[in-house]
């Protein structure tokens, strides 16, 4: 996320090893060309795909990555007209 001309990335897409986590870049395929602010709100906003819960407090249990990136999916796809 850019902020006063310098790449800044939120703490929380990292592991305790400094690494990003590797749900990260799943919910990055499917967020597209979404500018960064856009993908940092998502997720810390109430998701109703992943039952009223915040995305960003699901990213440490390992059984919840598939939900975060499908909810990913649905929020990110394009709305048919």
């Amino acid at each position: 996320v850019g902020y006063q001309k310098t790449e800044r990335y939120p703490a929380f897409q990292f592991g305790r090893d400094g690494e990003p986590l590797p749900v990260i870049r799943r919910v990055l395929e499917a967020a597209g060309h979404r500018d960064g602010w856009e993908i940092a709100l998502w997720f810390t906003a109430i998701n109703g795909w992943l039952d009223e819960k915040r995305p960003v407090d699901l990213l440490d249990k390992a059984d919840c990555a598939d939900d975060i990136v499908e909810a990913a999916h649905r929020s990110f796809e394009p709305l048919a007209v």
